[in-house]
């Protein structure tokens, strides 16, 4: 009979699962590919989630593919100035909607982190 301990694990990495499978349906629903060499993961990762080589990386391989449609990025003229600040904004407009946004899947991902110039 599994430990209390073992349990408790078991149940943490199925909940941390669901939002990686939830991003990796919605990718797939905006015709998003990535690499059989790599996956999403908690562990190795800086904090909450990130993407690893799960295999050797060539040069030349393609490790993503984002058609244009579905990236937040700039869109038009009216994108100008600070990319940082200008896709924070965004994605604080989409967080502010909840579960309404095209991008809560994506959203539910992301965790608290400290400014990546902090970083040691």
């Amino acid at each position: 009979m599994p430990s209390t301990f073992l349990k408790r694990r078991r149940r943490r990495v199925a909940k941390a699962a669901r939002p990686i499978k939830s991003l990796e349906s919605w990718l797939h629903n905006r015709r998003c590919m990535w690499s059989p060499k790599i996956a999403y993961a908690t562990r190795g990762v800086r904090c909450g989630f990130g993407l690893v080589a799960t295999r050797g990386l060539k040069k030349g391989d393609v490790l993503f593919a984002v058609p244009a449609f579905a990236a937040l990025g700039a869109r038009g003229a009216r994108d100008v100035g600070d990319t940082q600040r200008r896709e924070a904004t965004k994605l604080i407009a989409e967080a502010r909607r909840g579960g309404m946004s095209d991008w809560a899947p994506f959203l539910r991902t992301l965790r608290p982190a400290p400014c990546p110039w902090t970083w040691a």
